[in-house]
């Protein structure tokens, strides 16, 4: 797939899932909100660990994310157009991850922070989030059962 189209796909998903390495190399995955940051040649995704949309924030989950990014920082975030579209695909970057804290000096954390507001904002859903991971990615895969959604894509 065309790696513009591929990137379209991926940041038009409301929510992506985040994919981290854990002790002893377990999986954890949960889904996340997210915004793409064009920065670079992949460019950067960003995700916002202890806020849920519309619900209660996900602290317990958030700090073991946050350690399995300390220890392993090679991240995988997933978006998909299976449950809407009539054209099955998935989009899948791959990233090394870095946690950003609020109240820190990082201008990168007030620069996530501002993405995720306005990729939210209009949707009655706000992220507050004291805890976003910064991920470059390092590769864009993609598949589609068909046309159709790489056409509403372009």
């Amino acid at each position: 797939m065309n790696l513009l189209r591929v990137r379209r796909l991926f940041a038009g998903e409301r929510v992506a899932r985040f994919g981290t390495t854990g002790p002893g190399g377990r999986p954890h995955i949960m889904p996340v909100p997210f915004a793409v940051i064009d920065d670079g040649d992949d460019g950067v995704v960003v995700c916002a660990l202890d806020a849920a949309l519309g619900g209660e924030p996900r602290s317990i989950a958030s700090a073991a994310r946050v350690r399995d990014v300390a220890s392993h920082p090679r991240v995988s975030l997933l978006a998909d157009g299976s449950a809407r579209a009539a054209t099955r695909w998935w989009v899948q970057a791959d990233a090394v991850a870095e946690v950003l804290r609020w109240r820190t000096a990082d201008p990168r954390f007030a620069m996530a922070a501002a993405a995720l507001d306005a990729r939210y904002r209009g949707s009655g859903q706000s992220v507050a989030a004291r805890t976003i991971v910064w991920c470059t990615v390092t590769g864009w895969t993609g598949w589609t059962g068909g046309m159709a959604a790489l056409e509403r894509a372009a």
